[in-house]
């Protein structure tokens, strides 16, 4: 069985918060996608979800926006 990325950028989106559970779950879910090779690092992951919370990222995909975080997070 394959997740698909959307899913997870979803559901990380909606951890954006500062409760210590939102942490919690969303550097799982980091970890999700540096596991399926959708991002590189933690840091990555984490900033795929902020980017996924745009209105505009999800007419580029989550592959552009996996790859825009990547880029963001090595700066």
């Amino acid at each position: 069985m394959n997740i698909d990325v959307t899913t997870v950028l979803d559901r990380g989106a909606s951890y954006l918060g500062n409760h210590p559970d939102d942490l919690a779950r969303r550097t799982v879910l980091a970890q999700v996608l540096v596991d399926g090779r959708a991002v590189k690092s933690i840091d990555a992951g984490v900033l795929a979800f902020r980017i996924w919370t745009a209105a505009e990222a999800k007419l580029h995909g989550p592959e552009k926006v996996c790859g825009l975080a990547d880029e963001k997070a090595r700066q």
